[in-house]
């Protein structure tokens, strides 16, 4: 061998051992990049999986809402209805003729025995 083709040789190495090392750079950096995502993505999993039983509460305490203010509805609507039905009861009874006439004495009422 001559010293053109050894320095030729001797510069293709040099060459493949630059070649190698930026492979090993570009390496590293991408074997990082993919452990910074995978542990994002563990954190991302471990976050929507809270988030799903955070959704999960939140609709039983809706239905447990919804459900209180339906009762809740319902007794208004029974005690409102109570209201109108004493306030009819009422009216009946003083256009029945239980209320003394105009310039009558008020009566003092059934008497009792005790």
């Amino acid at each position: 061998m001559d010293v053109l083709s050894c320095r030729a040789m001797q510069e293709k190495v040099d060459e493949l051992r630059r070649e190698i090392t930026n492979h090993q750079m570009t390496n590293a950096k991408l074997t990082t990049q993919l452990d910074y995502s995978l542990e994002s993505s563990k954190v991302i999993e471990k976050n929507s999986q809270g988030y799903k039983r955070e959704i999960t509460t939140l609709r039983a305490k809706a239905e447990q809402y919804s459900n209180l203010v339906a009762k809740v509805g319902r007794l208004s609507v029974v005690r409102l209805l109570a209201v109108k039905c004493l306030q009819l009861s009422t009216v009946t009874e003083r256009d029945a003729g239980n209320q003394p006439a105009a310039g009558a004495e008020p009566s003092a009422g059934p008497e009792r025995e005790e």
